[in-house]
């Protein structure tokens, strides 16, 4: 008889739950994955291997948002702006596109309805924390209700494109003239909460 597959370690499941639950859930994962403070080695290298792997979602659904975001049609405010998004992750997506002007742009989408997602899911978390934290002897020790605290603020942050946005410019202030080192430059009047429209570096 063929020998019994060694079970899975406790890492190895967590990452294949987080994995199992979705793209919110990946993303505390892939943030857990950098907290080497918080978190043993063990649990650090399989968090490690999670990736966003979600669909596009359809340009009626872009067109929608930027309509709502940038208060104009697609065709009005671009010049070019290609269907096919360059990628798509479990935040947004990005399409190639040009500015009146010829400029050849990046336009980062966020996904619709992903705000009320991801409440929905920070409850969840919130709750399967507590649980941990009060029944798990194995578990108690990665203070998860903190962790799931922290990863809300962050995620807040990260939904709102006007945030990014700031830290560009900043980023592009505070290295200017630094070589081997170039930012995109980021077009205000292209950008909101939920669009980001930065020049295309290839």
């Amino acid at each position: 008889e063929p020998p019994m597959a060694p079970s899975l370690g406790i890492p190895e499941r967590l990452r294949l739950v987080l994995i199992e639950l979705g793209p919110t859930f990946i993303k505390l994962g892939q943030l857990l994955s950098s907290r080497p403070d918080v978190i043993p080695a063990e649990y650090i290298k399989e968090f490690a291997k999670l990736q966003d792997s979600v669909p596009s979602f359809p340009m009626p659904q872009v067109r929608e948002i930027i309509l709502a975001e940038l208060g104009g049609e697609l065709e009005s405010l671009f010049q070019e702006f290609d269907s096919e998004p360059v990628g798509a992750a479990s935040m947004a997506q990005g399409h190639r596109a040009r500015l009146p002007d010829g400029t050849e742009v990046f336009v980062k989408v966020q996904r619709p309805n992903i705000q009320r997602d991801i409440e929905v899911d920070l409850e969840i978390q919130s709750y399967l924390a507590g649980q941990l934290e009060r029944h798990s002897e194995g578990l108690g020790f990665l203070r998860p209700r903190d962790i799931v605290e922290e990863f809300g603020r962050a995620l807040q942050q990260e939904l709102d494109f006007s945030v990014e946005r700031s830290n560009l410019a900043r980023f592009a202030r505070q290295f200017a003239g630094r070589d081997g080192l170039y930012v995109p430059k980021v077009f205000r009047q292209y950008c909101s909460r939920r669009v980001l429209t930065m020049e295309f570096v290839h």
